[in-house]
């Protein structure tokens, strides 16, 4: 993969917030249609779910550096440790760019209304991914499965995700529960 730096250059500038999957789409099309892009995030690195969401198992940070590197090629500019709002107000946004981009995502997880739920050891399953992420780049603080027996409320690939990353952290044991009615066993015959 090579680096397509566009031949003709608008005058517009465009600010994304949050550089995850379509913070970087978007920076990618805005780009390659001439327009000058910088964008805007809050942790420390690029990539929003992409590099703290999704763990190594499934998407080596070295696939997501690989694109990163060519964006910033392209001539895509990344601000990272900025948030939007506090670091950065909507007035200087407004006068250094033509337009404004939220691609923010969301970090509000869905919690539980539940009898002991503050309870310490319960952790919403994007901040316990985030840590375990941080700690393989960075050997930060994680939060530990190891010799623990983990229970993971949902079924989805976050729920999933959170399986994987506690066996491969040495748990004790795994038990998934999830919300959902179990699947059939066979495709119906309007699902082929």
């Amino acid at each position: 993969m090579k680096a397509y730096i566009p031949s003709v250059r608008s005058d517009k500038k465009v600010a994304i917030i949050g550089s995850g999957p379509a913070g970087l789409a978007l920076a990618h099309d805005l780009n390659r249609r001439g327009h000058s892009v910088t964008v805007f995030e809050k942790e420390d690195r690029i990539g929003g779910l992409l590099m703290y969401g999704i763990p190594n198992m499934k998407l080596e940070k070295n696939v997501i550096q690989r694109r990163l590197d060519i964006l910033k090629q392209e001539g895509i500019i990344f601000k990272t440790n900025v948030n939007v709002g506090k670091d950065i107000t909507k007035k200087e946004l407004e006068k250094e760019f033509d337009a404004i981009i939220f691609a923010t995502g969301s970090k509000k997880a869905r919690d539980l209304n539940v009898k002991n739920r503050d309870c310490t050891g319960i952790y919403f399953a994007v901040d316990y991914l985030t840590k375990a992420t941080k700690h393989l780049l960075d050997n930060t603080e994680e939060i530990s499965a190891k010799y623990k027996h983990v229970v993971i409320v949902g079924g989805g690939d976050t729920g999933n995700d959170c399986v994987g990353t506690s066996i491969r952290q040495g748990c004790a044991s795994v038990v998934q529960i999830e919300m959902m009615p179990k699947a059939p066993d066979e495709r119906l015959e309007s699902n082929p």
